[in-house]
This record gives structure tokens, C-alpha cells and sequence, in this order.
């Protein structure tokens, strides 16, 4: 009988070791029509049209968030679903027409920490390490 009860004790306390190690992620989409989504989106749109010329407007293919930190994959476009001409742009030739962003708040405002435009390959693999950005953003 007092086997049975360390061993309880030893299985009880794995679990717990396992349920510790292994945590669901945090992160999680911005309501579709919210002001966080917008917000984020507006953020974007500034370098984006920097660099493929306004007015732009994305679809989205992601946008994660967890506490201060948000995640983005879109792809740009003209308003109305046009597409874009990209030639003499950063996505000129064989490339993906994508755009990784992410972010960060501070002071209720956010601001954009890196952006990939166009990867050939995923840019943002590293930028949870080389932000200090939670991994989960990134899954």
C-alpha cells in the first residue's frame, strides 16, 4: 500500500513537471472588425507603402498577439483587391509577394521591430530569440 501512494506521488508530480514544460500558447488572433486588428494593420500600412507605393491595403493571412507583442503575414495589395505592379519595387522578380511583420507596444501605441518584404524563405524563424518575442507568435 505505501507503494502504491509514492508512486502516485512520483506519476503526480511528473505530470506536473510536463504540464509546467509544455504550456498552451498565449497567442491569439485580434477580433476580425476590432480596434487592435486596425491598429496593427494601420502600423503596417506605412512602410508598406513606403516601399510598394500607396494606397495600399492587405489580406490577411495571420495576425497573432500575446501581451505586448503581435505577429502579421499579409499580402498587399491595391485597394479593391487590384493587384499590384511590382516591378521597380523590393519584390520585383521570382519572389513571394508576402510581408512579415512584428510588433511591439508600448503606451497603448505599436510599432513595428522587424519586417521581411518578399521573403524568399521564412525571415521571422529567428525573431522570437532575436527579439526576445514569445515563440508562439511564430507557430
Amino acid at each position: 500500500m505505501r507503494h502504491r501512494s509514492i508512486l502516485a506521488m512520483l506519476s503526480a508530480a511528473l505530470l506536473a513537471l510536463i504540464a509546467a514544460s509544455v504550456h498552451p500558447s498565449l497567442a491569439t488572433p485580434p477580433a476580425a472588425k476590432g480596434a487592435e486588428r486596425k491598429a496593427i494593420l494601420d502600423t503596417l500600412r506605412g512602410p508598406v507603402a513606403a516601399k510598394l507605393g500607396a494606397p495600399i491595403e492587405f489580406v490577411v493571412d495571420r495576425i497573432l498577439v500575446e501581451g505586448d507583442w503581435a505577429f502579421a503575414v499579409v499580402t498587399p495589395q491595391r485597394p479593391g483587391g487590384r493587384k499590384i505592379d511590382f516591378r521597380g519595387t523590393v519584390c520585383a522578380g521570382d519572389v513571394s509577394h508576402l510581408v512579415g511583420a512584428l510588433f511591439k507596444r508600448a503606451g497603448g501605441n505599436w510599432t513595428v521591430r522587424d519586417i521581411a518584404f518578399c521573403p524568399t524563405d521564412v525571415a521571422w524563424a529567428s525573431w522570437d530569440t532575436e527579439h526576445d518575442a514569445p515563440a508562439a507568435l511564430f507557430r
